[in-house]
């Protein structure tokens, strides 16, 4: 073999070899843990998707998309309530048509407002996620929406700002997570979120300063409540001492009772045994214990009798 000839034979085996090794390389797909591979073939998805792990599939004639099921997705779906608070800056020539592309909802109280609203979702069946919408996102926002006009014609605005608001989130997601799943998206809505409420810029005063009142009224309603749970406190602890107190007088008194009782058992036993000893003891007894208490009087009866004045 001619030297020439032995250069290009080495030089297309090299060539060769490393074609070898682009097309193996090309054809290694490494799928994650949490992730599903979707192998297409020649722009023609599979039906089933590919598990975790080290794969081989046919370079230039196949491909794979990967989908990171445990990734958070997130949707804006609304940011009106932004734009009113920018449109708030401008003179007032401009703030009326600025705010004429804002879309605003009815409440249940027949209140106006607008929201910044947006959702968090993830995936659960890739296959439906990306073949079953065209426009995914459009279609998601239009859901997003359609559940916001439902659930807030029928919520009163107070819920909406403050007390019925985890309520009315889950509601939303709910509804939501409905219509996806009627419609085949392979979603999961893990979070509905409403962020600012306000109301048209005209309104925008009035409704600071009812905000306001309720937010002083609820303060009071907190101050109220907190010294209601010290009264209560309190009122409980003197409870508790004036029934140990009450518990303790019951103890001694039935103790003495007892005492007394076991006391006069005695004395009838000892009475039955022999009757005018018993008196004659009894009777000792009571002298002793009221003679010492008695005022005595001391005379000479050769003097006469003292004069002793009994009061009456």
């Amino acid at each position: 073999m001619s030297r020439p000839l032995k250069r290009w034979f080495v030089f297309f085996g090299l060539l060769a070899v490393g074609l070898v090794i682009v097309f193996v390389a090309k054809g290694i797909v490494i799928v994650k843990s949490g992730e599903l591979g979707i192998l297409h073939t020649f722009s023609k998805a599979g039906k089933s998707p590919i598990e975790p792990g080290l794969q081989f599939v046919i370079p230039f004639v196949n491909d794979v998309k990967i989908i990171r099921l445990a990734e958070l997705k997130k949707q804006v779906i609304l940011q009106d309530a932004r734009k009113v608070q920018t449109t708030l800056k401008l003179p007032a020539v401009r703030r009326n048509q600025a705010d004429s592309g804002i879309r605003y909802f009815l409440t249940a109280d027949e209140n106006l407002v607008t929201v910044d609203a947006s959702i968090q979702y993830r995936i659960k069946d890739p296959l439906p996620y990306i073949y079953r919408a065209n426009q995914r996102d459009e279609l998601l926002r239009a859901l997003a929406e359609h559940a916001l006009i439902m659930e807030l014609i029928a919520t009163e605005v107070d819920d909406v700002l403050s007390r019925g608001r985890a309520t009315l989130l889950k509601r939303l997601r709910e509804r939501l997570q409905q219509s996806v799943s009627d419609l085949g998206l392979g979603i999961v809505v893990t979070s509905f979120l409403i962020g600012d409420v306000v109301p048209p810029s005209a309104a925008i005063s009035a409704f600071q300063q009812v905000s306001d009142a309720r937010a002083e009224s609820e303060q009071i309603q907190s101050k109220a409540q907190a010294n209601a749970n010290e009264n209560l406190a309190r009122a409980r602890g003197e409870a508790r001492k004036i029934n140990a107190k009450a518990s303790s007088y019951q103890s001694r008194e039935l103790a003495r009772a007892r005492g007394e009782a076991e006391r006069f058992d005695r004395f009838l036993s000892e009475y039955k045994k022999d009757p005018k000893l018993t008196r004659k003891r009894l009777s000792l007894d009571a002298q002793q214990r009221t003679l010492p208490t008695i005022k005595k009087l001391y005379f000479d009866p050769r003097k006469g009798s003292p004069k002793i004045r009994l009061q009456p």
